[in-house]
Order: C-alpha cells, then sequence, then structure tokens
C-alpha cells in the first residue's frame, strides 16, 4: 500500500508540476488539461500498479488518472517520550609531554605507536600540543596506570589531564 501511495504521490507531482502540460478552454469556459505521451505513460504505470496491488485483496477500486487527489494531511499520534540527560563522561589522559612545537609533539605520539601505546596528540591548548599515552574513564584506574607507565619512562614526568 505505502508503494501505492508513493507512486500516486509521484504522478501527481509530475503532472502538476510538469511545464508541458497544455492548457485549454473549453466553449463552455472549463479548463480541459492534454497530457504529453510521457505523463500518460507515468499515469498508465501508476494504474496498473495500482490494479496489480489491490489484485491481492479483498478490497477492488479503480482509479481515474486524469482525476488524481494526493492526501497530504499527516496522521499524528501521541507517544510519550521519555527525556534522558545524556552526561558526558569525564575523561583520564595521562600525558607524556606538552609541546609548543606540533612537530614535536607528533615525534614523541609517532614513538609511543611504534611501542604499541594507543597515544594521540591533543589539540592545542594555551598554545601547547599535548601528547597522551592512553585514555581512561576511571580515575582510579588511570592514576593506577600512569604510576606503573612512570617507572618505565623515566626520563619523562607523566601526568593526569581530566577533561
Amino acid at each position: 500500500m505505502n508503494r501505492l501511495a508513493f507512486l500516486l504521490l509521484i504522478a501527481a507531482f509530475f503532472v502538476a508540476s510538469c511545464g508541458s502540460v497544455e492548457k485549454k478552454k473549453s466553449d463552455n469556459d472549463a479548463v480541459v488539461t492534454t497530457l504529453t505521451d510521457d505523463q500518460q505513460a507515468v499515469t498508465d504505470m501508476v494504474a496498473a500498479d495500482a490494479e496489480e496491488e489491490t489484485a491481492d485483496t479483498d478490497v477492488v477500486s479503480t482509479i481515474d488518472p486524469d482525476n488524481v487527489e494526493v492526501n497530504t494531511e499527516a496522521v499524528t499520534e501521541e507517544i510519550p517520550v521519555e527525556t534522558a540527560v545524556v552526561v558526558p563522561e569525564e575523561k583520564y589522559f595521562i600525558i607524556a609531554g606538552s609541546f609548543a612545537v606540533l612537530a614535536e609533539a607528533q615525534k614523541l605520539n609517532n614513538q609511543l605507536l611504534k611501542e604499541g601505546y594507543p597515544s594521540i596528540v591533543l589539540a592545542k591548548a594555551n598554545g601547547y600540543s599535548r601528547v597522551s599515552i592512553n585514555t581512561y574513564t576511571d580515575e582510579n584506574l588511570a592514576r593506577t596506570e600512569k604510576e606503573t607507565l612512570q617507572k618505565k619512562f623515566k626520563d619523562l614526568e607523566l601526568w593526569l589531564l581530566k577533561q
């Protein structure tokens, strides 16, 4: 049924918007519309599809292709909506370095990636690009991992960034 409604809508739009529809006044001042061959073919196709779809149902209807009307009223039904408040999850970044020069941040990031860490370069804050070794949503886990990593990276001063 949705296909039928869609085809009827397309046919009505096609017929209504096509600039090549010829309108003539008859002797009694009524407007007579003459369809082009393409418009007639679309109208015939819609009528044929309508006949096919209604052949399998108990309801039989005939569509007059010259008098197609499209119902544009929307069916509305009130559906209760639950409002959900999305609270952004806090993230804890273990920062391995903060650099004024982006190339230096990328160099450290590449080293950490080669060692298997999911490091990232965070956008500049106060003019500095920060390199994060890893990101956590649990503060305690982040602190524990920072302490473990600090033993491995003795030449770096690791710190936590909460955002």
